[in-house]
């Protein structure tokens, strides 16, 4: 074990995590998950266990933010117990299977935001699609999408470098579910997309209504695009669709709003605003503090491990990262 590893340890032990707390940085700190499953599951995810140490670590360590409480007041800045927000993207089943029952024992409220198309319709994810057909295509060789025709060997590192390239070039494009370029990689894979041997991998609204015990519903649009490349236009629409199939599927309209792969720009703020939400994640990395814009907080990805996820909320690393980046 290396040094910084065996320290990561040591801050999630609750002695020495007390004892550091006048160490720590000041914020409050919003967490972000997608999928909570089992071993053996082949789509990317955190395993339940994992997830159920650190809702047990944050329950004991921190003080939980309950979403129908927060509101344009920060939530306290103290360093001992640091306030957490626990928030998921995109609706995913097996949060009702593996993540709810943990945040039943525990008493912690989570918000999830919800890109209405997909409980509406059970569409895959483009990305869930470009994974899966990576994984278990036969091909041995494929052309990469949006390239001069560069071939790729399939081999185990070859489908992993085919499916990022992928994703990064449909990130570039406003729709990417829409994109001619995702049928094109996924032809190059040997599917079409129906093809692509994926199961439902969002929750239908029943199922979003029977997580309502411990879940606050937010807005993530309504086909999950790159907001920070559509027009005004796009994006009022986009939100207003949202806004209304959650209200007309759950008796209330959203107070929460999450960027689509955190992606925003100004345009994407000003129709969040002109929505009437006041309250807006981003994926940005960062502790909120008392100067935050609330259309743009901050949120950190959940760390694989309890020693991480400790490490992440003492708010080290961020320290040194700013520190690196003033002396350079």
């Amino acid at each position: 074990m290396g040094l910084k590893a065996a320290v990561k340890r040591a801050v999630a032990q609750p002695t020495v995590w007390r004892a550091t707390s006048a160490l720590r940085a000041p914020g409050w700190v919003v967490l972000t998950y997608h999928r909570i499953g089992a071993a053996g599951e082949p789509m990317t995810h955190l395993p339940a266990s994992v997830f159920r140490d650190q809702m047990r670590w944050i329950r004991a360590n921190c003080d939980v933010i309950d979403p129908q409480s927060l509101s344009n007041r920060a939530p306290g800045l103290g360093r001992r117990r640091p306030a957490v927000l626990v928030t998921f993207d995109d609706g995913y089943r097996n949060y009702l299977e593996h993540a709810c029952p943990v945040l039943r024992e525990f008493d912690i409220r989570a918000i999830n935001f919800l890109p209405t198309r997909y409980v509406d319709e059970s569409r895959p994810f483009w990305w869930d699609l470009v994974d899966t057909a990576a994984r278990t295509t036969r091909c041995e060789r494929a052309v990469l999408p949006a390239t001069d025709g560069r071939m790729i060997d399939l081999d185990q590192d070859g489908r992993r470098r085919f499916a990022r390239h992928c994703k990064n070039v449909l990130k570039k494009i406003a729709s990417p579910d829409q994109s001619p370029i995702l049928d094109e990689a996924l032809a190059a894979l040997g599917f079409g997309r129906a093809e692509v041997p994926l199961s439902r991998q969002v929750m239908t609204w029943d199922e979003v209504r029977a997580a309502s015990d411990v879940t606050t519903v937010g807005a993530h649009t309504h086909t999950h695009p790159i907001m920070s490349l559509l027009d005004p236009r796009s994006l009022d629409q986009e939100i207003a669709v949202c806004s209304e199939r959650i209200s007309a599927e759950l008796g209330a309209r959203p107070r929460f709003f999450a960027y689509p792969s955190g992606a925003f720009n100004d345009d994407a703020r000003m129709a969040v605003q002109r929505a009437g939400y006041e309250v807006a994640f981003t994926t940005v990395e960062g502790f909120n503090t008392g100067t935050i814009d609330w259309l743009t907080l901050n949120r950190m990805h959940a760390r694989p491990t309890l020693p991480e996820l400790a490490w992440m909320l003492t708010g080290w690393d961020l320290r040194m990262t700013v520190s690196n980046e003033t002396s350079s």
